[in-house]
């Protein structure tokens, strides 16, 4: 067997032909190709393989993550607000979700309030929530997108 399957194949430097007087085919004279079946059949599936490799686009590695900027505003107690990207797909169908301050920010008392999912522009609106009090939006990364949350406002009536 050519040496070098277990890992890189290496081919020899030269090609050596055996010729050998075959008694099973009435003594006719042959020559062997030392590359057997096997060694063939490991080639082709390593060029193969290769070949495919060289079809995928250099950017489908992993893209990076695109920014994301969500935004809240208030009016009365109307909360909306929308979600910026350069990559469209960011923008679109994201869950916004839409947290009461309690106390300080980040205390950990901060409660889930309400949620929306935005629209093809990037929009989200919670309606008239009745509520009053200090809020902010946070929008979760996915994929192809980063997460964010924006600054705390306060709706009054």
């Amino acid at each position: 067997m050519p040496s070098g399957l277990g890992g890189l194949v290496r081919f020899p430097p030269r090609r050596v032909e055996v010729t050998i007087q075959d008694q099973t085919y009435g003594g006719f004279w042959r020559t062997l190709d030392p590359m057997n079946t096997l060694t063939r059949t490991s080639v082709r599936t390593l060029a193969a393989v290769g070949s495919l490799a060289l079809l995928v686009p250099a950017g489908a590695e992993a893209a990076a993550p695109a920014a994301s900027t969500v935004t809240i505003e208030a009016d009365g107690t109307d909360l909306f607000g929308e979600v910026d990207s350069p990559r469209d797909r960011c923008e679109k169908n994201r869950e916004v979700v839409v947290y009461k301050q309690i106390g300080s920010r980040g205390g950990g008392n901060d409660r889930r309030f309400a949620s929306d999912t935005t629209d093809d522009d990037g929009d989200w609106n919670t309606g008239n929530t009745g509520t009053e009090g200090r809020f902010y939006a946070k929008v979760k990364k996915t994929d192809r997108c980063k997460a964010d949350v924006s600054p705390t406002i306060r709706a009054t009536r």
